[in-house]
């Protein structure tokens, strides 16, 4: 998987607990969060072994509580529901940008190992 793949991961996963914590005040189960990024590799034909699967949920998770403020504001909350109504995440729209620059600064190449 590349640098990007692996920003767009990351952060389509911390956008989807967000989206989750939005929708119901709660934030989804570990099994939810697996199986999460499952989806995306398989819709991507992406493949990663378990090891970096569950560094990508951690760190999605650690980034979503992180920035989970971003529900608290008008903007963040239009961006919740810019996802919702058009099923796909823009990763430069405004209010989403800085949580994009967050994920790429979290897999690094220096920081992540590329998969083999």
């Amino acid at each position: 998987m590349s640098f990007a793949e692996r920003a767009q991961l990351l952060c389509w996963r911390t956008c989807g607990l967000l989206l989750n914590r939005y929708k119901s005040g709660e934030w989804p189960s570990l099994a939810y969060r697996i199986r999460a990024v499952h989806r995306w590799l398989d819709a991507h034909d992406r493949w990663a072994d378990w090891k970096e699967r569950a560094k990508l949920a951690l760190c999605a998770t650690e980034l979503a509580e992180r920035n989970v403020s971003l529900l608290q504001t008008g903007a963040g909350r239009w961006e919740m529901d810019v996802i919702v109504a058009y099923g796909a995440i823009d990763y430069n729209r405004p209010g989403l940008r800085n949580l994009y620059i967050q994920c790429e600064a979290a897999v690094v190449p220096k920081a992540w190992p590329a998969a083999g």
